[in-house]
């Protein structure tokens, strides 16, 4: 850019920071965990800012600077935006190093609650939120510990220990691919009726890449935020016929010019035989098919393509996995820059 500028005669003053290191306050617990259900990452260091993305609970994220009471943090799909200093619980590198070692549990229902001993509401806790694991208790219940050091309690039929249930879906990923996309949309139909909000990423409230966000974060897998991202990890299938769309296959939709030149503006995921799943005002099931009772003209008008995304990941190199992922790690480490190639 200096180049460039200097080139051109255009005289600048470029000033270069590279985040934490040159933020004292940052770089002094450089990482936090999501203590709060959702926590919203800001456009701006702002509440009036839009939602960029969202993390739920026990999700770490890595904090880059301050300014007033938010902080520009980084969550594990690599979207930075701006956090309420209240939404997380800041920590060490040796602090999410002791958090990631030990036993957790996750929500497998889309929403749960944690209580204290009395049965009082300590806070809801979304698919996919992660507590530490404290003990099993009589009556069936799960002692745990919240980001912030409180203990409380959830139903066992509401959890799973973290590692047997990523075990259970990385096993179901390397396996027969129709029993994987059986469970995995099965899944997904669970989240039916979720009210749409833009910038949403968890079972309280999605938009459309959100949803598919969401369902592989269930999966124990952390794919892009944005709907240009996930398809990018796929392969275009050139469909022109929406029947023979195979399940599990995402859908996008758009505009495309007299020219060929296509603009992405939604996601949804195939059900098979022309339905699918998305989040348009709720999430809903629809069809392209005209003569089905969910045939919606508006979103056959504007589909463009299918693109396979492979469940193992072998033929996706930019996704990490809960296994993987370096913020997830002992000791946490930064993302890894990575671009798809052909």
């Amino acid at each position: 850019l200096k180049r460039k500028l200097r080139a051109q005669k255009k005289p600048a003053l470029l000033q270069v920071r590279l985040l934490p290191d040159d933020d004292p306050d940052a770089a002094a617990k450089p990482w936090a965990l999501v203590s709060v259900p959702v926590a919203s990452f800001l456009t701006n260091p702002a509440f009036a800012g839009s939602t960029a993305t969202q993390a739920v609970t026990g999700t770490p994220v890595r904090i880059l600077e301050k300014q007033g009471p938010f902080w520009r943090a980084q969550t594990p799909d690599g979207y930075i935006g701006w956090v309420h200093d209240r939404q997380i619980e800041r920590l060490s590198t040796d602090e999410l190093s002791q958090w990631n070692a030990a036993s957790k549990i996750v929500a497998a229902a889309n929403m749960t609650l944690v209580a204290d001993a009395e049965g009082k509401a300590l806070a809801p806790l979304p698919a996919a939120g992660m507590l530490r694991f404290v003990s099993t208790e009589e009556g069936g219940r799960i002692r745990a510990q919240l980001p912030d050091g409180r203990v409380g309690f959830v139903s066992a039929n509401d959890v799973r220990l973290a590692e047997e249930d990523f075990l259970h879906w990385q096993q179901l990923r390397e396996g027969p691919r129709d029993a994987f996309w059986e469970a995995f949309l099965r899944r997904a139909q669970t989240l039916t009726g979720t009210t749409y909000l833009w910038g949403g990423t968890s079972t309280a409230a999605v938009d459309c890449s959100g949803l598919v966000s969401v369902m592989w974060r269930i999966a124990g897998v952390i794919i892009g935020r944005d709907t240009d991202q996930q398809i990018a990890a796929g392969e275009p299938l050139s469909m022109t016929n929406p029947e023979s769309i195979p399940a599990g296959v995402l859908i996008s939709f758009g505009k495309k010019t007299p020219s060929g030149k296509t603009t992405v503006e939604h996601v949804g995921l195939s059900l098979g035989g022309g339905r699918f799943l998305h989040a348009l005002g709720s999430v809903r099931e629809e069809s392209l098919i005209k003569e089905s009772p969910l045939f919606s003209a508006y979103e056959y008008g504007r589909y463009l393509d299918a693109y396979a995304f492979d469940p193992t990941l072998r033929s996706a190199p930019c996704i990490t996995t809960i296994q993987t992922n370096g913020f997830f790690q002992v000791p946490p480490r930064e993302l890894v820059p990575c671009r798809k190639t052909q």
